[in-house]
């Protein structure tokens, strides 16, 4: 495992969850809000059944990690790597899945209304009229399931 450092900016008592996500582990009830993961190597990770209010994951990988069950409102996982992520059951509302790489990632149950993706150079929110044309997207591109 890469040492990815924990970033400066955090509160001391947030250091050692940070240290703990990028060492891959299993995080339950984990409560988050406006923290940055941006960049960092979180590999198998899982945060499980957590809220993760305004959280930036943007451009991290979290290839085989979950967030099964957790709350990832507002959230900006812009350019992550979600790579066979486990993210059945969780609720994005409002989150950046802009130029997200979700291959083969699980969707089963997942709430999607309100995200976005960048879908052919423009920006698309999944709702009622969009959500087909996304879901099919995701599954062509990226082999999910949902």
């Amino acid at each position: 495992m890469v040492n990815v450092g924990i970033p400066e900016r955090l509160p001391a008592a947030r250091k050692p969850l940070i240290a703990a996500a990028s060492q891959g582990q299993v995080l339950r009830k984990v409560t988050l809000d406006g923290h940055s993961f941006a960049g960092l190597n979180l590999k198998k990770t899982q945060f499980i059944r957590s809220f993760l209010r305004r959280v930036d994951f943007s451009g991290a990988d979290l290839s085989g990690g979950s967030f099964f069950k957790s709350i990832l409102t507002e959230a900006n996982l812009a350019g992550a790597i979600l790579k066979g992520a486990d993210l059945r059951g969780a609720f994005f509302r409002g989150a950046n899945l802009g130029g997200a790489d979700l291959t083969g990632a699980l969707l089963h149950e997942v709430n999607l209304y309100g995200a976005r993706f960048f879908i052919n150079g423009q920006e698309t929110v999944y709702d009622e009229t969009t959500a087909p044309a996304i879901r099919d997207y995701l599954t062509k591109t990226f082999a999910v399931t949902f």
